[in-house]
């Protein structure tokens, strides 16, 4: 099962509700992004469908907040000259060029890109386009249900063509931002085409036209997508999010529905509990200026974080997803957008798989509240945070990623003060950054320089995140541990796990660096296990040989004797997977490891029952 989202003590099925719609649309009033607190100076932006309501709304207020240049890209050029000459009536000269774009066509879409590629910056994007449809209408070039085309696949490609134009061009020291217009109604789409196989042909067929719903899963299929992408694509390339204005009168939206008695009532509607586009388009300046990487594959709505669709965090929902993404992966092949997934999510994921990242997804799926990700590598980091949200079974999941030199003394003082800052404690702790061997020497041979790096990351790195930690932990209300019997098994102020080895009992040939360090840390892990006893602070080291790791992949690459020394040293006949340690780890921070302390605890597939290490 998906996590269940829940954000500000509000679920995804109450989100739903038509009980809340109708208190947000008559209750809520999201507040305006104020000029005080947000300045746009020397930062371009983009905004699709500008020429009229929230389009045209959104841009008026991004250049109150002082936007350089604004870029209003719409289908028919002489109404995008019309709100042109709106926007700077009298108002000082602005700098607003109008570009054409038909969402309708992917051609146009492509050179749209293309054009933006000249610019010499582009911090913003705001893709407010969309139609709904009285009737089926298939597009002519591409065959596709229209709504379906704009809301959906159109968007999907600008959002992917843009990705690496946005990361390239951003002026800020923060990401750019990409916002994507979605709906409430997402969560009301009765999907009948979700068990369809494939299932983009599928709302191209008259059977499953109904024009309510057809605009509500265009919406749905985006967060979907959108949930998909937050995978693959990290917060360091650009924030990417999905915004609700709510449902607004004055807006072009239902252009192609308003006509008959349907039509009629639902001019009637919006007007009688609808918010003004100036109102709604708040929502879109908010997503497009506030916030920061935590709304990365998120979906906000009244200037909040907002749980999704109910169905994006079902184990269904998340199988939809998948078929969804690689049918518009293959459907807009034709960009290459696949190359430029692969580059984005490749670029800075050098670390980002490995024991940290598979302990970080453990502690998300096992419940934990919060998690701070960090890494040397920020953007490693942001992958597992933002992988992690998916998988957490929290409601209300928290992930922040930060970069830290765990050989730094302030770094790591900093971060353990940003985490007790974010969550108010740190119940649990896992210390495994660490280096491993990438060239072997007998001991006659070894680099002194090599050496002292080994000692410095792996054995101070360790001493100055246990010593940060224990004083955090020392400082916290101790929680009791309750007993299947009844009664308590003490209290706990916290646990703290630091990655050793089995090396760290056992020699290996020709790696003293790393053998000498990997004993330094159980060491320090026994003591600081028996100086934090009395304060009710467990502390153990997690003692693993072979995972299939980043780090050992290197090892096996720069010493080609290392790896017939794995195949031959393991009984099991095979190395570990990231999970089999992570599962261990989650055992040694849990309740039912309550009175183990101060413990090497070897995972190693028997490596140390024999003498072949």
């Amino acid at each position: 099962m998906m996590p269940r989202n829940t954000i500000h003590g509000v679920s995804p099925d109450r989100e739903a509700s038509q009980l809340q719609f109708l208190h947000r649309q008559l209750c809520v009033t999201p507040p305006a992004v104020s000029p005080a607190s947000v300045n746009l100076r020397g930062r371009t932006a983009i905004v699709t469908g500008a020429n009229v309501g929230l389009g045209l709304e959104c841009s008026r207020q991004l250049m109150e907040l002082g936007l350089s240049r604004l870029i209003l890209a719409v289908r028919d050029e002489a109404k995008g000259q019309a709100a042109r000459e709106d926007l700077t009536e009298g108002v000082r000269t602005f700098n607003i060029d109008v570009w054409k774009l038909d969402m309708s066509s992917y051609g146009s879409i492509m050179a749209f890109a293309e054009r933006c590629k000249a610019l010499p910056a582009l911090d913003v994007v705001v893709l407010n386009a969309g139609v709904a449809k009285a009737t089926l209408d298939l597009n002519p070039s591409t065959g596709h249900d229209e709504v379906v085309q704009v809301n959906y696949l159109s968007t999907a490609l600008l959002t992917l063509l843009l990705l690496p134009i946005v990361q390239s061009k951003a002026q800020a020291q923060r990401p750019g931002r990409i916002v994507v217009v979605n709906s409430e109604t997402a969560a009301w789409a009765a999907f009948k085409e979700r068990s369809e196989r494939p299932l983009l042909p599928a709302f191209d067929q008259p059977g499953f036209f109904d024009r309510q719903d057809r605009y509500y899963t265009s919406k749905l299929l985006g967060q979907l997508f959108l949930a998909e992408l937050a995978k693959r694509v990290p917060p360091s390339v650009a924030v990417v999010n999905a915004v609700n204005p709510g449902l607004c009168y004055g807006s072009a939206l239902h252009r192609d529905a308003n006509s008959g008695i349907a039509g009629a009532l639902l001019a009637a509607f919006k007007r009688a509990i609808g918010r003004s586009t100036a109102v709604g388009a708040r929502t879109l300046t908010d997503a497009a200026a506030n916030h920061g990487e935590e709304t990365h594959g998120q979906y906000l709505g009244d200037c909040k974080l907002k749980p999704m669709a109910p169905l994006v965090y079902t184990e269904e929902g998340q199988k939809v997803a998948g078929v969804l993404w690689e049918e518009t992966m293959a459907e807009l092949s034709f960009a290459h957008v696949q190359a430029i997934i692969t580059q984005l999510s490749h670029q800075r994921r050098i670390d980002a798989r490995g024991i940290g990242r598979a302990c970080a997804l453990a502690y998300a799926a096992e419940g934990a509240a919060g998690a701070v990700m960090a890494d040397i590598n920020l953007g490693a980091a942001e992958i597992t945070a933002a992988e992690s949200r998916v998988r957490a079974a929290h409601p209300s999941f928290r992930a922040v990623a930060v970069q830290v030199n765990v050989a730094d003394q302030a770094s790591v003082e900093e971060l353990v003060r940003r985490a007790v800052d974010e969550f108010g404690r740190i119940d649990y702790a896992l210390n495994c950054a660490g280096v491993g061997v990438e060239s072997e020497a007998e001991v006659c041979e070894t680099d002194v320089d090599e050496f002292d790096r080994f000692l410095q990351v792996n054995v101070r790195g360790m001493l100055l995140a246990t010593r940060q930690l224990s004083a955090a932990m020392k400082l916290q209300e101790p929680r009791p541990i309750r007993s299947s019997s009844g009664g308590q098994r003490g209290a706990s102020r916290g646990v703290i796990v630091n990655m050793g080895s089995c090396s760290s009992y056992v020699a290996t040939p020709r790696m003293v660096q790393y053998t000498t360090s990997k004993y330094a840390v159980l060491g320090l892990t026994r003591n600081a296990a028996l100086d934090n006893a009395q304060h009710g602070i467990r502390v153990n080291c997690l003692c693993p040989s072979w995972v299939d790791t980043p780090m050992v992949q290197r090892a096996v690459e720069g010493a080609p004797q290392l790896q017939r020394l794995i195949e031959g040293a393991v009984p099991m006949g095979r190395i570990a997977q990231p999970e089999e340690i992570s599962d261990a780890v989650i055992f040694l921070s849990s309740p039912r490891s309550s009175y183990v302390t101060g413990t090497g605890f070897i995972i190693d597939g028997g490596t140390t029952l024999t003498s072949k290490v």
